[in-house]
């Protein structure tokens, strides 16, 4: 198997305290690669347990990356816009906005459709987090 020469020189330059260091400097993607290595390196001495852990572990995170990270487009028909949007620990996010109407609406129309789209992703955010915090506290019986 041919790896990538990045992945291959980052591998060979790094000892175990540099390994250590990039992990608490949350390098993720230097010690991704740093592990692909060592995962190919020791894949002949894997026994089936090891292989389904490994396994289960690849699939739970592309599951969480999907479910997090990966856009949602929600029509918003009396707007005539779409919007992408993605959702972290801090509730929805706007990534792009598209309008159908784009090219005959003029920029002030653009932006009072925009700010319509933040307040109503805005208000969801907001009820997201006091229905949070509302099951938290009834959980802890405060």
């Amino acid at each position: 198997m041919l790896l990538p020469i990045d992945f291959r020189t980052l591998f060979l330059a790094t000892n175990d305290k540099n390994y250590a260091k990039l992990k608490s400097a949350g390098d993720k993607k230097s010690i991704a690669k740093i592990d692909l290595i060592r995962l190919l390196l020791g894949a002949q001495y894997l026994g089936e347990d090891q292989i389904n852990y490994i396994k289960a572990k690849v699939i739970t995170a592309i599951y969480q990356y999907s479910a997090n990270s990966l856009p949602s487009v929600i029509i918003f028909d009396d707007l005539n816009a779409a919007v992408a949007m993605t959702l972290n620990s801090d509730g929805y996010k706007v990534e792009q906005i598209v309008f159908r109407d784009a090219d005959s609406i003029d920029q002030e129309e653009i932006d009072g459709r925009k700010a319509r789209i933040e307040a109503f992703l805005r208000a969801i955010n907001e009820a997201n987090d006091r229905v949070f915090k509302k099951r938290l506290s009834s959980y802890y019986g405060n």
